[in-house]
């Protein structure tokens, strides 16, 4: 699987179509925490979670993700601000249906 990297991207080439992928079930590590009105989760990738996303507004309409990262390396870490997302139960936030990436959606879709 080629990676291009420059200009502060990163592509991935897949040479399969995403349900033609045995995918398994991310790993990831993932833990929260809030600073003022916000929160962030930070996760950090153990293998290769293609597409991680935070969809926190399932929880609460007001709360924003301000990013998500494309597929990072393992090793590789990032950090979700999320906007208003002080009230947040962390549990929830770690959880499906919020955190998620391509990977848990192809492995579950069997």
């Amino acid at each position: 699987m080629p990676t291009v990297d420059g200009a502060g991207e990163r592509a991935w080439r897949f040479f399969a179509r995403d349900r033609d992928l045995d995918c398994r079930e991310p790993e990831f590590d993932a833990q929260t925490r809030v600073r003022g009105g916000d929160s962030r989760i930070r996760i950090r990738a153990r293998a290769l979670p293609r597409d991680p996303v935070a969809e926190v507004d399932r929880l609460d309409p007001a709360a924003i993700a301000d990013t998500a990262p494309g597929t990072p390396p393992p090793g590789e870490e990032h950090t979700f601000v999320i906007t208003d997302g002080a009230r947040l139960d962390p549990s929830a936030v770690l959880t499906e249906p919020v955190l998620r990436c391509v990977d848990d959606v192809l492995a579950t879709s069997g």
